[in-house]
């Protein structure tokens, strides 16, 4: 990247903590966009109702997107909140086809990891899975990342995925905190920061690899 890891922390933090006004605008749905589940809960609860507005923190998980605090890949917009002004719908967590789909707003997992490393354009899960050079818990350092790509167990593909390594979470390396954007069912599908066991990502195919070393 053209940035320090510094700075990449620096861009990846604002990206995950970005705020943006959620409305009635923003939830339009087809057979191939569904929405995050904590903003179909808005929905539900009937927030948006009567003109109303939820402020929100975090930018939705968006299959194909790179509509972030600094980048867009929604034509006439430049980032994420135009996009959300403009009535794009606020995610989509439907994996379907190989391109995001027009008038969905947000990012996917390597879309996250493109914008805070300063790219023009989005990157594949694909392309970080031989961008820069591998490293290990012993040489991995912040604004490094963990990539998973074509990865299959017992048989069965595992999703392609890539997060950001921030720091060790446990002296003994056995936790590590992460940034990322995930349609994991346990995580509210958007822009966010955790500590995660790091075995259960070294045994499940991940590879630790960094664009500085």
């Amino acid at each position: 990247p053209s940035f320090t890891r510094d700075q990449v922390f620096s861009r990846a933090n604002l990206i995950a903590t970005q705020t943006w006004t959620l409305s009635a605008d923003n939830i339009h749905t087809t057979s191939n966009i569904e929405l995050p589940k904590y903003i179909q809960e808005i929905v539900d609860a009937g927030l948006l109702d009567n003109d109303r507005t939820v402020e929100m923190t975090g930018i939705p998980y968006c299959w194909g997107g790179f509509d972030s605090r600094y980048t867009s890949n929604t034509s006439g917009c430049s980032n994420f909140n135009e996009a959300i002004a403009a009535g794009c719908t606020a995610g989509n967590v439907l994996t379907k086809g190989n391109e995001k789909i027009n008038g969905t707003a947000g990012l996917d997992c390597s879309g996250f990891a493109s914008a805070a490393y300063g790219f023009s354009y989005k990157w594949g899960t694909g392309s970080f899975s031989t961008y820069g050079t591998k490293v290990d818990t012993n040489t991995i350092q912040s604004m490094d990342f963990l990539v998973r790509y074509n990865y299959y167990e017992n048989g069965n593909k595992k999703s392609n995925h890539v997060i950001l390594f921030i720091a060790w979470g446990a002296t003994d390396k056995s936790k590590m905190g992460i940034m990322e954007v995930s349609t994991d069912s346990n995580s509210t599908a958007k822009t966010l920061s955790r500590t995660v066991d790091t075995d259960k990502y070294i045994e499940h195919g991940y590879v630790m690899r960094s664009p500085w070393q």
